[in-house]
């Protein structure tokens, strides 16, 4: 009986040894595969150097905010459609990542050797988006994803939708169905926003047409209203 009992002991045992190497062998194979997707998911950011900017940029801005100002002005007509070519928003886009003030422009300054952590292009019918999410994971490269993503948005009225024909978080592609729920939740969190709010009052529509020209419907009357008493006076616009 002793033998019996001596031997089912050192079964038990063996099970016990077999069981933790399994679990220990597990473990392993989830923390290599754990830091091989860290590998591929978080890296060190990127510099993107900033256009600098073009003479078609100064003449398409003198273009459009001497229309604009005529109509906030007037305040009228009540819609007013504006059309820009792809050329023309990536024109608009540089100008923005200048941060051209009105200053700046007509004195002919720019922004030379400068680089942004993010770039932001129209091509395809569709903005290009690369950008850095910083996840606070400092201990993982960092704790920073690059995203690049093709988006493509439009709006009708009170409808606002956004497709996202292309993801890529690192080296990675997410599957569909959390691209869509990061869109969704995104979306949700923007309707939120007072500065959507009244970038609604504002944009009636935006829509990519089949030449991939961006058709933008807005309100003069609700831009007027956006401008501070003080600029109003300078601009000599009424109340």
């Amino acid at each position: 009986m002793a033998e019996r009992e001596e031997k089912g002991t050192g079964k038990r045992r063996t099970r016990r040894w077999i069981t933790l190497g399994v679990t220990g062998g597990l473990i392993l194979l989830i923390l290599v595969a754990a830091l091989a997707l860290a590998a591929q998911l978080f890296g060190g950011e990127r510099e993107f150097p900033v256009e600098p900017l073009q003479p078609r940029d100064y003449t398409l801005l003198s273009r459009i905010m001497g229309r604009v100002l005529q109509e906030i002005r007037t305040g009228s007509p009540k819609e007013s459609e504006l059309v820009l070519t792809p050329a023309d928003v990536n024109s608009l886009l540089r100008i923005a990542a200048n941060g051209a003030t009105l200053k700046a422009m007509m004195g002919g300054g720019g922004s030379a050797n400068r680089t942004t952590p993010q770039s932001l292009r129209y091509e395809n019918g569709g903005f290009r988006i690369i950008a850095p999410v910083r996840t606070g994971l400092t201990w993982l490269r960092g704790g920073v994803i690059m995203v690049d993503m093709s988006v493509r948005p439009e709006k009708d009225g009170d409808k606002l939708t956004v497709d996202i024909p292309r993801l890529e978080t690192g080296s990675l592609t997410p599957p569909g169905f959390l691209t869509e729920r990061m869109r969704d939740h995104s979306l949700a969190k923007l309707r939120n926003r007072e500065e959507y709010r009244r970038f609604d009052r504002c944009v009636r529509s935006f829509r990519i047409d089949e030449k991939n020209r961006l058709h933008l419907v807005y309100r003069p009357a609700e831009l007027r209203k956006l401008l501070p008493a003080e600029t109003r006076r300078l601009l000599g616009i009424g109340d």
